[in-house]
């Protein structure tokens, strides 16, 4: 229960941060990221696999997310565990708890919780994180990347970002970006200010699939217990 929740907590951090080939014309690390952040604004939603992994535990479902702040993650394991925002609320079903945490988004800030793997997130993670290569420009095999917990989902080459900040507020400290040849984020390893590790694998992304707004309304799941503005206050 405690990786559990340990898992949704820096997940949440990293979702509340706010088709060509790698060309010849992405000489630094700063130009490929900016080229990734163009690739990401151009999506309208996207559909993705997502396994997201710490030492302890392990969580895998489907991600949803719609232009410019709709996001809903819906867990197989495990099962009928949510994430899920429509721009206004941030909600979070823990089945094993039976309660659902719930969180308003007063700040504009607050409501992109697309996190880094959207346009609006790739902004934020360049103004607000330093980039580097994590050892060089070169493509590796995602399965060898340095750091990676387990190997999730089909291997293919990626060019590594290692994005640093020290600023407390983010939530963590570094973040590796693992960057397809289509400039599609594939894996995110980050490490938390507490130092933890977490792995985000996102597989078989689907961009421009037309979800329906509906995908993104809440139904409150029977007989389950609410907590209201669990991460801040909501006024002002």
């Amino acid at each position: 229960m405690k990786s559990t929740l340990k898992i949704l907590t820096v997940t949440l951090c990293l979702f509340l941060l706010g088709a060509p080939v790698f060309g010849q014309d992405i000489r630094t690390a700063s130009e490929l990221l900016r080229r990734v952040a163009e690739e990401y604004a151009g999506f309208d939603d996207y559909v993705a696999e997502i396994v997201m992994t710490t030492e302890d535990d392990r969580m895998e479902g489907t991600l949803y997310h719609k232009a410019p702040n709709r996001l809903y993650i819906e867990f197989s394991e495990p099962e009928e565990q949510f994430i899920l925002s429509d721009g206004e609320y941030l909600r979070v079903h823990v089945p094993s708890l039976n309660t659902t945490l719930s969180q308003r988004l007063h700040r504009q800030a607050d409501a992109t919780p697309g996190g880094v793997a959207t346009g609006e997130g790739l902004a934020l993670m360049r103004r607000n994180f330093s980039v580097a290569y994590q050892e060089s420009p070169d493509r590796v095999r995602l399965s060898a990347t340095s750091g990676s917990l387990e190997s999730v989902g089909p291997d293919a080459e990626v060019v590594n970002l290692r994005l640093d900040t020290s600023a407390p507020n983010e939530g963590y400290r570094q973040l590796i970006l693992s960057i397809d040849e289509d400039y599609r984020i594939r894996r995110i390893l980050g490490t938390t200010t507490d130092y933890d590790t977490i792995q985000f694998d996102f597989i078989d992304i689907q961009a421009n699939v037309s979800l329906p707004d509906t995908r993104f309304e809440y139904e409150s799941p029977p007989a389950s217990s609410t907590f209201e503005d669990f991460l801040f206050e909501s006024g002002g």
